[in-house]
């Protein structure tokens, strides 16, 4: 918590170390704040409630070590009062979110929620914990969620001052690719995240076998060792298919970007608005996502991708097969540009100033290039 120069305009709390083998999206989210904050201009100190390195025995430790933080910052903050902003997964809004209250009294506070957590968590608590947590919710100038769906569901269960923010990644390095490359050859696929049944996998292997040699796709990202039938499939794919593993993030954007289309047939129970989508709109490549949650409010079925919806028998295989493996260049490149504009409006400049501006702060633009990530201070 030091501060040695004063020039502070923001305190962040949230994530900068995450526990091994845990997916990267709050790490990706909070990183994407601090960065494009500091990049408008904004001189932000982050406060890491990320993990604590601590024995598997002693599980509820890590909770003590993030209270224990944030008793720090409201103690510190006390002189200071400097605008905070507190990203709050959902063991934190389960149990931590009561310190809002004596942060409040510090500093102007606003929070920002990662995924679906702010609706499944909060509407599920016994009363008395709901109303403990939606009263401290209530110290916030803002709560921000990712998606209109979560946003519906925690204003209903009492969370007025719940907003929509859309997902929160770093501007891409490069341009949204609008050219469809080669046009003649199959139409490639690809999924990021993990590997386990609920996320569509093994339909989206179905569609590249029945699409006979149109369509070709990449898996990357861990597989489920509990998962016995994904397992085997990874150990020997189908003609077509190809499981990579966990790659690194660059990695993964670059096989976004080369990609024709993305591809998420989730059942998940807790799916939010999958990053991986996000970073494919953004990179111009059009997305296919099941029907489920809050996932439509990512794609326009046509234009910047396909909607699918299951049937009573399963998905719809081979209809998905001959759509997406009979797609030509104009489709394409029509999707191409629709996927680009969907992806933009995910961008800083829509949540940044949704965020800071409840506290008081205005992006200026004049900011330095956007660092590698926070840094701890």
């Amino acid at each position: 918590m030091a501060d040695p120069t004063g020039e502070v305009d923001l305190i962040a709390v949230g994530p900068v170390t995450v526990p091994d083998g845990v997916t990267g999206g709050a790490l990706r989210t909070f990183e994407a704040f601090v960065v494009e904050a500091r990049a408008a201009g904004l001189a932000v100190q982050v406060v890491d409630t990320g993990q604590a390195s601590v024995p598997a025995l002693a599980r509820r430790l890590p909770t003590v070590w993030v209270a224990a933080r944030l008793v720090g910052l409201v103690a510190t903050n006390a002189r200071r009062r400097r605008p905070v902003i507190w990203f709050l997964s959902g063991g934190m809004l389960r149990w931590l979110s009561p310190l809002l209250v004596p942060l409040s009294w510090t500093a102007p506070v606003v929070v920002m929620t990662f995924g679906g957590w702010l609706g499944e968590v909060v509407p599920g608590l016994p009363g008395w914990h709901r109303r403990a947590v939606v009263g401290s919710l209530g110290r916030a100038r803002l709560v921000g969620a990712q998606s209109e769906r979560t946003v519906r569901l925690a204003r209903a269960a009492g969370v007025r001052r719940a907003a929509a923010t859309g997902v929160m990644r770093c501007r891409p390095e490069t341009p949204p690719r609008l050219d469809v490359g080669d046009a003649d050859g199959p139409v490639h696929l690809v999924y990021a995240g993990r590997v386990e049944p609920r996320k569509g996998i093994e339909a989206l292997v179905d569609v590249v076998a029945a699409a006979d040699g149109h369509l070709t796709a990449d898996v990357i990202g861990p597989v489920d060792p509990g998962a016995a039938a994904l397992v085997r499939l990874a150990a020997d794919p189908p003609p077509g298919v190809r499981f990579l593993g966990q790659q690194p993030h660059d990695v993964v954007l670059a096989a976004l970007a080369a990609a024709d289309l993305s591809v998420l047939l989730s059942t998940y129970p807790g799916e939010g608005l999958p990053g991986s989508v996000v970073e494919s709109l953004q990179l111009g490549t059009p997305a296919v996502v099941a029907d489920h949650l809050a996932l439509p409010e990512l794609v326009e079925d046509g234009v910047s991708g396909f909607v699918v919806s299951p049937t009573a028998d399963g998905w719809p295989v081979a209809d998905l097969a001959e759509r997406l493996g009979g797609l030509d260049a104009d489709a394409r490149r029509a999707l191409r540009a629709g996927a680009a504009a969907a992806g933009a409006g995910h961008g800083p400049d829509r949540w940044l100033p949704l965020l800071v501006g409840p506290l008081g702060l205005t992006p200026t633009g004049r900011g330095a290039e956007p660092a590698a990530g926070p840094v701890v201070s």
